[in-house]
């Protein structure tokens, strides 16, 4: 067993990892207030389909943070990292309930409630040859995450090649690393598997 995060080794460190997504001084989209209870949604501000949530990793790291609106009195979630044999990650709820876990074992465990069942990490978020590249199973969908730009970009891989329109996006603004969702894939529950998704791969 191993006690680091799998996606640092074999050259996935912060100045390899080519989903890394370096500080900047880009715009950052404005956040949202929530109307869903625990979940984001978009105001006047911002586009109808879209959304907006911070992590704030500046200290902790993305494995180890709060994620939270439009000022940190907004919480939507908190990210623990728990040592021992093996480290697990812990990603919960406002109240405090967990809906996903990461398990460092040599092959790494990952299980998102209601959403991926008990699986390896690899085989959930897999990273393509080239490392620019990840694809995400969420049941029978497959989602793309590319690196583009200073920034990570959702699609659906047939949208992509037909140019649709961005589901996510994984950015740094002046202060907090951010993701923008698509109001659809909060509308379809899958807001918290793509949480997930964009704290491991800035994780490296």
């Amino acid at each position: 067993m191993f006690t680091t995060n799998p996606y640092t080794q074999a050259g996935w460190s912060n100045s390899q990892n080519t989903f890394f997504v370096p500080e900047g001084t880009w715009r950052i989209f404005p956040s949202q207030a929530p109307t869903y209870g625990a979940l984001p949604s978009p105001t006047g501000s911002e586009s109808p389909d879209s959304v907006t949530i911070n992590f704030d990793s500046r200290v902790g790291g993305p494995l180890n943070c709060s994620v939270f609106g439009s000022s940190r009195h907004q919480k939507y979630y908190d990210i623990v990292t728990e040592e021992g044999t093996p480290k697990v990650v812990k990603f919960q709820r406002a109240n405090g309930k967990t809906f996903a876990t990461v398990e460092w074992f040599q092959q790494p465990v990952i299980e998102i409630a209601e959403l991926v069942p008990r699986k390896l990490a690899s085989e959930w978020l897999f990273i393509c040859p080239g490392q620019t590249v990840a694809i995400m199973e969420l049941g029978e969908e497959k989602y793309t995450w590319m690196l583009q730009n200073n920034a990570i970009y959702l699609y659906k891989p047939q949208a992509f090649s037909q140019g649709h329109a961005v589901l996510a996006k994984v950015y740094r603004g002046s202060e907090y690393l951010s993701l923008n969702v698509n109001i659809s894939l909060i509308q379809e529950g899958k807001l918290e598997a793509i949480v997930v998704a964009a704290a491991l791969l800035q994780s490296g």
